[in-house]
């Protein structure tokens, strides 16, 4: 059980780093002012952000809209699968991505 959550913990922490690579395309301060955003509206610690990269993923998508979103979802998507090291096919969802990202992660 300790191992499933330490792996679970390295897989979240890994999600962020994909999700904020993509932010990063922003520019350092935006990048700030979203993390800002996120803390300060949703209540989240700046810690808290590492281990909940999905609930990171849709206050994006309420901060930015349906438009202002899709450009970042596939960023991360395309980042996750660099990460992750496999291909699915386009038009793929970021919850498909994600289970599958974590299917390989568990499984290695």
């Amino acid at each position: 059980m300790e191992d499933r959550q330490l792996s679970e913990k390295g897989f979240n922490a890994t999600i962020f780093e994909c999700i904020d690579r993509a932010i990063s395309t922003l520019g350092d301060d935006a990048k700030q002012a979203l993390y800002h955003r996120m803390t300060s509206v949703y209540g989240l610690e700046p810690k808290q952000l590492r281990s909940r990269p999905l609930d990171v993923a849709e206050y994006l998508h309420e901060i930015l809209g349906d438009v202002g979103y899709s450009f970042f979802e596939k960023l991360i998507i395309k980042e996750i699968k660099t990460v992750f090291n496999f291909s699915l096919r386009d038009g793929v969802s970021f919850g498909e991505v994600v289970a599958e990202a974590r299917r390989k992660f568990l499984s290695d």
